[in-house]
């Protein structure tokens, strides 16, 4: 109460004259009636820019959720075509491996820091064991293959990106079915090469690039770029090939999280055959 009092009797002289202009246009607007409708027509002027201002931040953030709905339909839309690329590419003596049902799932995870110019690039998703997710799933976008998942926290997880000197990619090149692994060993974010396609297989600028599908991290025929220049060395048996990323690695924002469901039956095969 004391340090009410003062406050009054420090800034009292302030108060009093805030509260008699107040009074004084109270009494101006509503005894005069060209004030009044001066006054009407800027408070309804002043509240519609406000109002327009509050209706953009909610458009904003109902923006955010229809976009978080729209890349989550992408997912299923994308898991759909994906499993019946391989239902449709098996042969009736692979009937029964067409009755086990879908073999990739997708999860739709955001993006949430990423790094392009570093010799090892990372991707950090929110999505985490919490989620499903698990290190060795691949992880894709709308515009072909982003990397694969490292490390997995319970909210959160770490990819190593394409561009990642350590980064093992299957691909193919769609045209001729040859394929070999793909490597970034340059600074550009937007090439990768094309190693080990033996000199007999034909290389042409443009070819499309796509994953083969020769290992459990991604499913056949994700489109990953085009190759932008090849040459064969004089006395080598293979081909330089640099390829044009499709992705934009500075731009990427929503991702899809792969997850195969035959992947632990596959890397058990594959370790039978290799103890052999």
């Amino acid at each position: 109460m004391r340090n009410l009092v003062l406050l009054f009797l420090r800034f009292g002289h302030f108060i009093l004259f805030v509260l008699l202009e107040l009074f004084c246009l109270y009494l101006i607007v509503n005894y005069n009636r060209k004030q009044r409708d001066i006054w009407g027509n800027t408070s309804n002027i002043f509240m519609g820019q406000v109002s327009e201002k509050w209706n953009d931040v909610k458009n904003y953030y109902y923006l955010q959720d229809e976009m978080d709905e729209l890349a989550a339909e992408n997912a299923k839309l994308k898991e759909k075509l994906i499993n019946f690329g391989l239902t449709i590419n098996t042969t009736e003596k692979d009937s029964v491996a067409n009755n086990l049902g879908s073999q990739f799932e997708l999860l739709t995870a955001l993006v949430t820091n990423n790094s392009t110019h570093k010799p090892n690039n990372y991707i950090y998703i929110n999505k985490g064991s919490a989620d499903g997710v698990q290190p060795d799933m691949g992880v894709i976008s709308s515009d072909g293959i982003v990397g694969i998942i490292n490390k997995v926290r319970k909210n959160s997880s770490v990819a190593n990106s394409l561009l990642h000197r350590r980064s093992y990619i299957s691909a193919m090149i769609k045209r001729t079915g040859a394929f070999g692994p793909l490597r970034w060993i340059d600074t550009d974010p937007r090439f990768v090469n094309l190693n080990d396609i033996a000199k007999h297989n034909t290389v042409e600028v443009g070819d499309t690039i796509i994953s083969s599908g020769y290992s459990t991290h991604f499913p056949p025929g994700i489109l990953i770029g085009i190759v932008q220049e090849t040459n064969l060395p004089e006395g080598s048996n293979f081909h330089n090939i640099k390829v044009l990323l499709n992705n934009d690695f500075g731009s990427l924002r929503y991702v899809q999280i792969i997850k195969n469901l035959k992947q632990a039956q596959q890397r058990e095969l594959e370790k039978e055959v290799s103890d052999e």
